[in-house]
């Protein structure tokens, strides 16, 4: 017998030791291993003055089971394309709170499926009916929902999730508010895309000036002796098209420029793109 209730014990803080409530778990007094926060909404208060929470966020604690019960609700019953329904059993938070009361949940698939695999994963692994795995969530009543339901059922029946966070380090911690902490993700990788825009637009602003500073050079002609200052425009049937800094163009023969134009011209027409060695674009002399 004592051999059986060591054992018993010990799959119990296995089980609460990961954030798994079994059933048999629960009792009329609050549990003390439990990091309560103090903002936690018993259900029996829910019932009671629902008028006090439709439309309004708040937070209730206890444990979370995937299940498909949109019959329970007049609103929800046709909403299996998008939302998820959950099972909810409260855990105690004072003597008024009556512990193994249940509520159906309803989880928008928009933004529940990490949360949905955090569950799901906890009931195939357990394999049990009777294990849930323990949340705070945030919920809302939405007005819509709360109205248009059966006159007789529950205002907890007709909640939606808006948030949850699972216990985490052996019940010592309540882990990040799971949305809270995809949208943060979202916002960043956002910031990250549009400072690499923002980046790569000035990279390629930079770019462009320098492959447009560099067509300025001093061109010589290939006796040596005369010299202009100009900008490169284009090349067409062997004559090069400068641009003078008074606007004016000029088209010089190929042949009549020095060397050294004549290798920069034609390096360009390998390399458009490089400021030292552009491609040539006839379409430049227009």
């Amino acid at each position: 017998m004592r051999q059986g209730i060591i054992v018993f014990v010990g799959v119990m803080v296995l089980l609460l030791s990961i954030g798994i409530v079994p059933v048999v778990g629960y009792s009329s007094e609050p549990n003390s291993q439990i990091p309560y926060k103090g903002d936690e909404i018993a259900l029996i208060q829910i019932k009671a003055h629902p008028e006090q929470y439709i439309g309004k966020t708040f937070i209730i604690c206890g444990g979370l089971q995937i299940v498909d019960s949109y019959g329970v609700s007049d609103y929800y019953w046709h909403a299996q394309n998008t939302h998820y329904s959950l099972y909810f059993r409260e855990t105690g938070k004072n003597k008024d709170s009556s512990l193994g009361d249940s509520a159906q949940l309803f989880l928008s698939k928009r933004i529940g499926a990490e949360i949905v695999d955090a569950i799901t994963k906890v009931q195939k692994e357990k394999r049990g009916e009777g294990v849930f795995k323990l949340a705070r969530v945030k919920v809302t009543i939405i007005p819509a929902a709360y109205y248009n339901n059966n006159p007789g059922e529950s205002a907890v029946n007709v909640m939606e999730v808006l948030d949850v966070q699972f216990i985490e380090n052996n019940f010592k911690a309540w882990g990040p508010w799971i949305v809270e902490k995809q949208k943060d993700e979202a916002a960043r990788i956002a910031r990250e895309q549009a400072d690499a825009e923002q980046q790569a637009a000035i990279e390629q602003e930079k770019a462009k000036k320098e492959l447009e500073a560099a067509k300025w050079r001093t061109w010589t002609d290939s006796t040596g002796k005369y010299t202009t200052y100009a900008k490169y425009s284009g090349i067409a049937f062997d004559k090069v098209t400068l641009i003078k800094q008074d606007g004016s163009k000029v088209q010089l023969p190929l042949d009549k420029l020095s060397d050294e134009d004549r290798e920069w011209v034609a390096n360009r027409s390998k390399h458009p793109s490089s400021p030292q060695a552009s491609s040539v674009n006839s379409s430049e002399s227009k």
